[in-house]
């Protein structure tokens, strides 16, 4: 059987799976402090190119401590740069837990191990969760963008272990591409799940999503599913990645 646990420890380049390993998902570390990782987009693109506009895609920014600290776009113009602001909230049994970011691997950057590949921040919930924990990920951007796009990755399910929910607190938004193992629709009534086990090296669950129109922020909501009895012997985790929007905007 093959965990979905993440510790810091396993973050390093190279240290992803291997058949009976600790984790057959460990998160590849690709950020240093104070460096932007640059995302290669993915899906949402080919929308803007349909209207002759280009997609501006984001810079992950970390910390010290290589905890996501800000998200930068290039923007389309002189004067058009734009930056976000990324928070980090968990609620953990119940309680509201006060420093996310300094638990396990949350807040730290990983790269997706397929081809075309993007940077992504990683949400996870630690060993010992329980059903209805929640990680949320709010980003605030400086003005206004169109047309903004994101992934989530690695959105999966282990009977017994581990089960993947994720819901959009902010509304508005079209699914681009869905992997074929993807469920839902991304509400909170009816939130993306899946039915298997995710490959690392896939992106069967995996699903880019666009909010047509104009956007300041978006909040995305990682919330730990009833998977079973044994669910609290293991941790969890997904990606939120590929971010950007149309420089028509």
């Amino acid at each position: 059987m093959k965990m979905k646990t993440l510790s810091r420890a396993h973050t390093q380049e190279g240290a992803h799976t291997q058949e009976g390993g600790v984790s057959r998902r460990t998160v590849t570390r690709t950020a240093v402090w104070a460096v932007p990782v640059v995302s290669t987009a993915v899906g949402a693109p080919a929308l803007a190119a349909s209207r002759g506009c280009q997609s501006v895609l984001g810079r992950l920014y970390t910390d010290q401590s290589g905890d996501i600290s800000s998200i930068h776009f290039a923007g389309s113009g002189p004067g058009q740069a734009v930056s976000a602001g990324v928070a980090i909230t968990q609620v953990r049994r119940g309680r509201t837990v006060r420093d996310p970011l300094g638990n396990g691997v949350t807040g730290t950057t990983g790269t997706a191990q397929y081809q075309p590949g993007f940077y992504y921040v990683v949400l996870s919930h630690d060993q010992g969760m329980e059903v209805g924990d929640v990680l949320t990920m709010t980003v605030t951007l400086s003005r206004p963008v169109a047309n903004f796009f994101l992934t989530l990755t690695q959105v999966d399910h282990l009977g017994g272990y581990y089960d993947d929910e994720v819901w959009l607190g902010t509304p508005g938004f079209s699914i681009v591409t869905r992997g074929t193992e993807v469920l839902g629709t991304g509400t909170q009534a009816v939130p993306f799940s899946s039915g298997s086990e995710a490959s690392i090296h896939s992106n069967a669950n995996d699903v880019t999503v666009t909010w047509p129109g104009s956007l300041d922020q978006f909040v995305v909501n990682y919330v730990v599913g009833d998977a079973g009895e044994r669910l609290s012997q293991c941790g969890q985790w997904i990606g939120v990645g590929n971010v950007g929007y149309d420089s028509c905007g």
